[in-house]
């Protein structure tokens, strides 16, 4: 079962503000990946535009969002127990609609441990497959 955006909140001992409860509601409603542009115009109120970007960035940093590089825009997923994610595994592959633009992960699909060169520092794989999702297609 998914927490509450105040049990999540009370977890890594951050204030409930209107704006991180309602940040946290939306990721936790959304199916699908969502962009600080989606973030603003779903609270039409109360949050301005730098306060969601460092709401997001700290939720980010503290692994309750799941940051996914897609057509040039950094969207966001927030990090069920369902979709496996945890501090250890920041590894998932996501599936792009290039026609709707809905950013879903795919629970199923498990990257090897790519190597880097001698003197890289890997943080993590960034995995997005493009294509037409089934209601697009």
């Amino acid at each position: 079962m998914v927490m509450t955006p105040s049990e999540i909140l009370k977890k890594y001992n951050l204030s409930k503000t209107l704006c991180r409860i309602r940040i946290l509601d939306t990721f936790i409603k959304s199916e699908k990946a969502l962009s600080q542009h989606d973030i603003q115009q779903q609270i039409l109120s109360g949050c301005d535009r730098s306060t969601i970007f460092r709401i997001i960035n700290k939720f980010n940093e503290l692994h309750i969002l799941y940051k996914i590089d897609v057509a040039n825009t950094q969207k966001y997923f927030f990090n069920s127990p369902s979709v496996f994610y945890n501090k250890k595994n920041r590894d998932l592959v996501f599936f792009h609609c290039s026609k709707c633009d809905k950013t879903v992960p795919l629970q199923d699909i498990f990257i090897p441990d790519y190597l880097v060169p001698d003197g890289f520092i890997k943080h993590y794989n960034n995995f997005v497959i493009e294509g037409l999702c089934d209601e697009c297609r």
